[in-house]
Formats: C-alpha cells, structure tokens, sequence
C-alpha cells in the first residue's frame, strides 16, 4: 500500500510483475473479439469520469496471446447495505461467473481478487474503439478489453471467496457443488 500524495488515502499498489515498469502497456493489446482464457493478475482502484473504478489486470492463459496483459474495468460498487449492486451490475455478474453462486449481502466489500483470483476463467473480449464521446478512434488507439465473464474453468482452482464460504460453516449445496468443479 501506499499513501496517495494528494489526499492521504492509501492506494493498494499493483502486483510486481512486467507492467509496472509501463502502466499502460495493457493498453496497446488488440486482439479479435473472441473468448479466452485468463489469468488474474492485479488490482487497483482508480478514478475514471468522476466514478471510482476497478481496474483489474489479467494476461492471457492460453493460446497465442500467453501472458500478454488485458484489462476489465468495473465501477466500484456503494459499501450502503441498502444499495446492494444488482443482476445487472457487472460487479455482480463477475462474482456469479467466476463462482458459480449467487452474491452475498456483504457483495460490495469484497475486492475482485476474492472471487476473480486463484483460478483460470472463460472471458469474452471486445475492441474499445471509440472514445467517450462516441467518436471513433484510430486503429492504433483502440484496445481490447474484457467485455464479460463466461465462467470458472473447471479444475483451475477455487476463488478464495467459495473457500472462506466453506471455513465460516456455510457448505450449502451449491457452495459444495462450486468446490467440486474446482478440483
């Protein structure tokens, strides 16, 4: 963690890996509009169009793009316990991809690397290319970003987020279910 130099709050701070050295690197890959597998990499809360944002990096887990970066952005979601993110929040979709289950109450406290981390998941992809004003952006300004989740490969691992459900004593039928396709 570190302190953010303009208002104190602390900033978590991206895992060591090849794109630290170039922030943006992620933002030069374009691949076709395809499924894929991934991989979670980092994390980090940002601030984009006066909205805060995950901004959670992930590479490629196979195929001829291994280990290139790819981005998925998400508005993070309000901590009111009256304002829970609903089905159509991409929050909420990601969590019941990646875990198979439906979210729990306590869905906008968790960060992404609690159910998107620890396994390898099916994305689909789609070209950014226009800008937030609807106008088109050269070829060489457009990248590829993921657009939603398909699922949890099975057999990669179990998110820590069905892991922490199975240690509190909550092993309901799909939270079994969800452990098994992991394995």
């Amino acid at each position: 963690m570190r302190r953010s130099p303009s208002r104190g709050r602390v900033q978590p701070v991206l895992s060591e890996t090849d794109y630290d050295a170039e922030p943006d690197a992620y933002f030069e890959i374009l691949v076709p509009d395809d499924e894929y597998l991934v991989r979670w990499v980092s994390e980090e809360r940002k601030v984009y169009f006066r909205r805060e944002t995950w901004q959670v990096l992930f590479e490629f887990a196979d195929g001829e793009y291994v280990g290139k970066p790819l981005v998925w952005f998400c508005r993070v979601p309000e901590r009111d316990p009256k304002k829970r993110p609903g089905p159509t929040s991409a929050f909420f979709r990601a969590y019941a991809a990646a875990t198979g289950l439906r979210p729990p109450k306590h869905l906008a406290t968790l960060r992404p690397r609690d159910f998107l981390g620890d396994c390898v998941l099916r994305v689909r992809t789609r070209v950014v290319d226009r800008d937030s004003h609807g106008n088109e952006r050269p070829e060489t300004a457009s990248y590829s970003r993921i657009d939603s989740f398909l699922g949890r490969v099975p057999g990669s691992g179990a998110p820590a987020e069905i892991q922490r459900r199975i240690q509190i004593g909550r092993p309901h039928a799909e939270v079994t279910v969800a452990l098994h396709e992991s394995r």
